[in-house]
C-alpha cells in the first residue's frame, strides 16, 4: 500500500512540474514571422493587424498633393494592404485622374511592396511604400507606358 501511495505522489509531483513548465514556456514564446514588427521579441503572438494597420490611412503624396489612401486587406494572403492613388497623374486638361485601386501590396515590417499592376493606360512597377512614423512615409515606384515626360522612377514623400 505504501508503494502505491508513493507512486501516486511521484506521478502527481511530475504532473505539477510539467504543468508549471508548460505555463512558464508560454510566456517566452517568440514571434516566428520575420515580416512581423514583433519578430524575435518576447511577445507570445505576432500581431499581423498592427503590422499592416500602421500603413492604413489617408496619406497625401508630394510633390503634387495627390491622394494615397491605404486600407487593410481582406485578401486571403497574410500581411497585405491595398492602395488607392493616382500618383499625381493628370488628364489632358491637367486635372488629376480619379484614384485607382492597386491591391495586394505585401507587407514586411515597415515596408510594403507591389511588383507590378496596370494603372490607367500604363503600368506601375517596383513600388515600395516605406513607413517612417504615423505621419510620414515615402513611396518609390516606376511608371511605364505613359510616354516621355511621365515614364520613369519616382521617390516621393507621403504625409498625414
Amino acid at each position: 500500500m505504501k508503494r502505491i501511495l508513493l507512486n501516486m505522489k511521484t506521478v502527481s509531483l511530475m504532473a505539477i512540474v510539467a504543468s508549471a513548465l508548460t505555463i512558464s514556456s508560454c510566456n517566452s514564446v517568440k514571434c516566428n514571422e520575420p515580416k512581423d514588427d514583433n519578430y524575435e521579441s518576447t511577445t507570445n503572438n505576432c500581431d499581423e493587424a498592427a503590422t499592416e494597420n500602421k500603413f492604413v490611412g489617408n496619406w497625401t503624396g508630394s510633390p503634387g498633393s495627390y491622394p494615397f489612401n491605404v486600407t487593410a486587406s481582406t485578401a486571403s494572403g497574410d500581411y497585405v494592404i491595398n492602395v488607392s492613388t493616382n500618383f499625381g497623374l493628370t488628364d489632358a486638361n491637367g486635372n488629376q485622374l480619379t484614384p485607382a485601386n492597386l491591391n495586394g501590396w505585401s507587407v514586411n515590417k515597415n515596408q510594403a511592396t507591389l511588383s507590378s499592376a496596370t494603372l490607367y493606360n500604363g503600368t506601375v512597377s517596383n513600388a515600395s511604400l516605406n513607413y517612417t512614423n504615423n505621419t510620414s512615409a515615402t513611396v518609390t515606384y516606376t511608371l511605364s507606358g505613359y510616354g516621355s515626360g511621365v515614364d520613369g522612377t519616382y521617390t516621393e514623400s507621403l504625409s498625414k
